[in-house]
């Protein structure tokens, strides 16, 4: 049959010529011959663009190889006879790096077709080109002809060809997303939380039009957030956990401290323009941290194969916080916050000076080892947490989740008397779109209260504001310049004295018992020796 086919694309080829030969006489314009007016490629994404190459032309009455088609890898025969998927693929290729013919003009009117008039008679290879805001689409080859004219008598290039092509392609999504209905829940994190991820895609059209596709997400985890066991890939109507032979593999800690899941050649090529849909599943913990502000993120990236010969990237990303009081802003001391300070202060709550320090223009008098207890009040998750006071009165708690804590000393100094109120403390963080899995951190407050019967008084406000830099946050933050920012908590010299009902009371009164009953015994042992 292959042999029957080129035999008769050789006859047409010969009857062409024999038929359309031009006469001497052609070249007076009386019948000269012209071509079709238009080209055009329809079903093109607004905004892209389409470019094409000419193979075939008209040359002195017969159909020839341009220079491009001389090098397009194919034969003059077998472009008549009307172009394979594994032929278009030889042209795409071939065709990668050549000066193109020139470019198509778009159609007002839709936006989405592209059309050329005033071509030249033959055979072009139209290639559409994904805008650079186009991460999503991957286009096919598309061939159309235009056709030769004389004397009223049209004369197409092959059979198979039209002036008009729709240009086969297919979409590519890409969305990396906190796993969870409340979103929300995972913008601000604490250590040991466990958030939970979801990437889901689909595979394009390839078929057999490209020769080595390429399908493969990266995952890469930032250092504070630790990969879960299990990395769960479905495809299609088929889920695993582990490698499968020819179709997909998955590489935990490459790139390190993430995964990779490519899809092989194999299974690519063999979907024959099937477009299945991809979804991966996994979680991470967030682990211990040492800034003021941590920002958390986990970026995934897509690398499919958009045309034959060139491939484009998609990535999407998603991003936490934690927050600490006192915290080191880049595990340094100098850039501790002072948002909060323990001082030794008479009972006037005046500092007593033996070293001073200054904090916003405010003289203390830091005190170390007041221990303190932060525990996490109505919806704010976690557990308590201790410090101590440091020589700098610093008093620092890491790796806070937003939300209210009750913050108690529980211990003094030797020779201080303990602070006996209770204090609120609360976070508030504002984000860009906190609804989204990308929120950016624009400012967060730090607030200090004093807890009451039926309310409490606010004592300080902290407030920082943040800077990001592209995807990511500057983890050197400034404090805004209006206010008070350090709540000072002073210790009194002195001794506790005993609470009321302690062991000093308890003791006399044990005292007084005994000496009581004693008397009594004596009282009654004597009247019985009188009688």
């Amino acid at each position: 049959m292959k042999r029957f086919k080129k035999m008769m694309a050789i006859a047409i080829v010969a009857v062409m010529t024999m038929m359309y030969a031009v006469p001497t006489w052609a070249a007076t314009g009386d019948h000269l011959a012209t071509a079709e007016n238009k080209i055009e490629a329809t079903d093109v994404v607004a905004g892209d663009s389409v470019e094409y190459y000419q193979l075939v032309h008209w040359d002195n009455g017969n159909w020839a190889l341009t220079d491009l088609g001389s090098q397009c890898g194919v034969t003059l025969e077998n472009l008549v006879d009307g172009i394979t998927e594994a032929e278009a693929t030889t042209i795409a290729n071939a065709m990668t790096g050549k000066t193109k013919t020139g470019d198509m003009e778009v159609n007002a009117t839709t936006d989405t077709t592209f059309e050329k008039t005033g071509v030249a008679a033959g055979l072009y290879y139209l290639k559409a080109i994904p805008a650079t805001n186009n991460l999503d689409t991957v286009y096919n080859p598309a061939f159309v002809s235009a056709d030769y004219t004389e004397g009223g008598n049209t004369v197409s290039f092959g059979t198979t060809y039209e002036s008009s092509a729709v240009v086969k392609k297919s979409s590519v999504p890409f969305d990396k997303e906190v796993d969870s209905t409340n979103i929300t829940d995972y913008v601000d994190v604490k250590p040991g939380d466990t958030i939970p991820y979801k990437i889901t895609t689909k595979v394009p059209s390839f078929g057999t039009t490209f020769d080595h596709p390429v399908f493969t997400i990266k995952d890469t985890l930032s250092s504070g957030l630790t990969l879960g066991d299990t990395i769960t890939v479905k495809y299609g109507d088929q889920t695993t956990t582990t490698n499968v032979a020819n179709v997909v593999t998955i590489e935990k800690g490459t790139p390190t401290n993430g995964f990779t899941v490519t899809f092989q050649e194999s299974y690519l090529k063999g979907l024959n323009g099937a477009t299945p849909e991809v979804e991966i599943t996994y979680s991470a913990t967030v682990q211990d941290v040492t800034d003021n502000v941590t920002y958390l993120d986990n970026k995934a990236k897509l690398t499919f194969s958009n045309s034959p010969t060139t491939t484009k990237d998609q990535d999407d990303i998603t991003r936490h916080y934690t927050f600490s009081i006192d915290g080191n802003l880049l595990g340094s001391s100098q850039n501790q916050t002072d948002e909060l300070i323990k001082v030794a202060c008479d009972e006037n709550g005046s500092p007593i000076y033996e070293t001073k320090t200054t904090y916003y223009d405010k003289q203390v008098n830091p005190l170390d080892g007041a221990e303190f207890t932060l525990t996490p009040t109505g919806s704010t998750g976690g557990t308590a947490k201790t410090a101590t006071s440091t020589k700098g009165g610093h008093i620092q708690f890491l790796g806070l989740d937003a939300g209210t804590y009750e913050l108690v000393e529980t211990a003094a100094p030797s020779g201080y008397v303990k602070d006996s109120k209770t204090y609120i403390v609360e976070i508030v963080p504002t984000y860009d779109d906190a609804t989204s899995d990308a929120p950016i951190l624009t400012k967060y407050e730090v607030k200090f209260y004093e807890k009451g019967a039926s309310s409490n008084t606010l004592l300080t406000t902290t407030t920082f504001n943040t800077t990001n830099e592209g995807e990511g946050i500057n983890k050197t933050v400034t404090t805004s310049a209006d206010g008070d920012h350090t709540q000072v908590i002073g210790n009194t010299p002195g001794k506790e004295l005993p609470s009321t009902g302690g062991m000093g009371t308890t003791l006399f009164y044990l005292i007084g018992a005994i000496l009581v009953i004693g008397a009594g015994v004596i009282l009654v042992t004597r009247k019985r020796v009188e009688q």
